[in-house]
C-alpha cells in the first residue's frame, strides 16, 4: 500500500511485521549506538509482538462496531489498560467521524471511569478527550459521556480535565466520596442543602439514595433517580427482594 494506492488491502501491517523490520535493520547494522538503540527498541516492543500481550496487540482487527459496542477491558492487566483504552477509543473517533460533518447520524460515546486518563506523566488519552472527542466529536454527531468517582484526580490535568467539564452542557452530580466534596463545593458554589444531597446525609428515611444535582447550562436542580424492575434486580438484588417479593436472578452472579 502506498500514496498511489486506490484500494485498501485485505491485510495490514502487524506488531511481527515491524518486529521483522526490525531485525532485518539490525542485522544491516554496523556495531555501534545504532545497533543498540534498534536492539533496544526490539526489546521494548517483544511482549507486544511475541510476549504476554501478543494477543491484544499482535494481529488483525477482529472486531467491528455495531448499534451497540461496548469495550469491556476490567480485566486486562494494569500495565497496558490505559495503552490500550487510548486505542479503543482512537479507533472509535476514526470510525465516529466516517459519515463527515454535513448530516451525521449520532453516535453516544461513553467514557466510564474518566479519572483513570488523568495521568500527568501520560495525559494524552485525556488531552484526546478533551479536544478531539469533546469539542471537534459535535461536528460529527458526537454526544461524549463521561463519568467518575473521582474529582480530585480527574481535576490533577487542569488544562484537560476542566476542560472537559466546562464543555459539558449537561452535569449531574450524585453521592460525593469526602475528598470530592471540597472540589465540588469549589466548581459550583454549592449551598449548604445542596453539600448535604451529595453527601447523602439526607437519612434513608429522607430518600437520600438516589437523589443528585442536575446542572444544566447556569440552571440547577435537585432530583431523585428511581431504579426501574429490570435495573435495581440487576443492581440491587436485596432491594429487589424486598419490594417485589422474588429473588433476583442475579444475586449468585459475580
Amino acid at each position: 500500500m502506498n500514496f498511489q494506492s486506490i484500494e485498501l488491502p485485505k491485510e495490514f501491517c502487524t506488531m511481527s511485521t515491524l518486529d521483522e523490520v526490525m531485525e532485518e535493520k539490525i542485522k544491516s547494522s554496523d556495531a555501534g549506538m545504532e545497533l543498540e538503540r534498534r536492539k533496544y527498541l526490539k526489546a521494548c516492543i517483544k511482549p507486544y509482538s511475541k510476549g504476554t500481550y501478543s494477543k491484544i496487540f499482535n494481529g488483525q482487527t477482529n472486531w467491528s462496531f455495531d448499534k451497540f459496542t461496548v469495550f469491556d477491558i476490567s480485566n486486562i492487566p494494569e500495565a497496558v489498560k490505559k495503552p490500550l483504552y487510548d486505542i479503543l477509543l482512537k479507533d472509535t473517533w476514526q470510525f465516529a467521524k466516517k459519515d463527515g460533518t454535513i448530516n451525521p447520524t449520532r453516535k453516544d460515546i461513553y467514557v466510564d471511569e474518566c479519572h483513570e486518563f488523568a495521568d500527568p506523566q501520560n495525559p494524552q488519552t485525556l488531552m484526546f478527550l478533551s479536544t478531539k472527542l469533546s469539542k471537534q466529536g459535535r461536528g460529527f454527531g458526537i454526544r461524549l459521556i463521561t463519568a467518575t468517582q473521582n474529582l480530585p484526580d480527574f481535576l490533577s490535568i487542569p488544562r484537560f480535565g476542566q476542560a472537559i467539564i466546562d464543555n459539558s452542557y449537561f452535569k449531574l452530580f450524585m453521592r460525593l466520596g469526602e475528598s470530592d466534596i471540597p472540589v465540588a463545593k469549589k466548581l459550583y458554589s454549592f449551598s449548604d442543602s445542596e453539600i448535604k444531597i451529595l453527601k447523602g446525609t439526607g437519612g434513608k428515611k429522607k430518600g437520600s439514595k438516589g437523589k443528585g444535582i442536575f446542572i444544566v447550562g447556569s440552571q440547577r436542580v435537585v432530583i431523585q433517580t428511581r431504579a426501574s424492575k429490570f435495573e435495581l434486580e440487576v443492581i440491587d438484588p436485596v432491594q429487589f427482594e424486598e419490594i417485589y417479593g422474588v429473588k433476583s436472578r442475579y444475586l449468585n452472579l459475580g
